[in-house]
């Protein structure tokens, strides 16, 4: 298996593993919380769900995709230090790209400790 298939292989592996982790922490950190759902944290998840409700959210999800494809291309990486700022950039687009699945559940994990 030649390098470029497996540095991709590693870069693929990479970003499901910071979602995951991202998530755990965010849904963590909530449960250690355990405050009830406050008016002020409502009109704050409200906010949130209505902006990813949008047609311009839709289409910066679309443009994330797009750069996330970009950015899996391991054959443009011509050393280390840029194979690290590429994983930067991956990290950060993949916490933007579960931006709302990670809020929702945090949502419903807050909703559920105050039933």
């Amino acid at each position: 298996m030649d390098c470029q298939r497996i540095l991709k292989r590693i870069l693929k592996k990479m970003s499901k593993a910071i979602d995951k982790l991202q998530t755990e922490m965010i849904l963590a950190y909530i449960a250690k919380k355990r405050k009830p759902v406050t008016p002020d944290l409502q009109k704050y998840y409200e906010s949130r769900f209505d902006t990813m409700a949008t047609g311009g959210w839709k289409d910066l999800m679309e443009d994330v995709d797009t750069m996330i494809n970009s950015l899996n291309n391991i054959s443009t990486i011509p050393d280390e230090a840029s194979l690290h700022f590429k994983k930067g950039e991956l990290s950060i687009l993949t916490w933007l790209r579960t931006l709302k699945e990670v809020s929702e559940r945090a949502y419903e994990e807050l909703n559920e400790k105050t039933i």
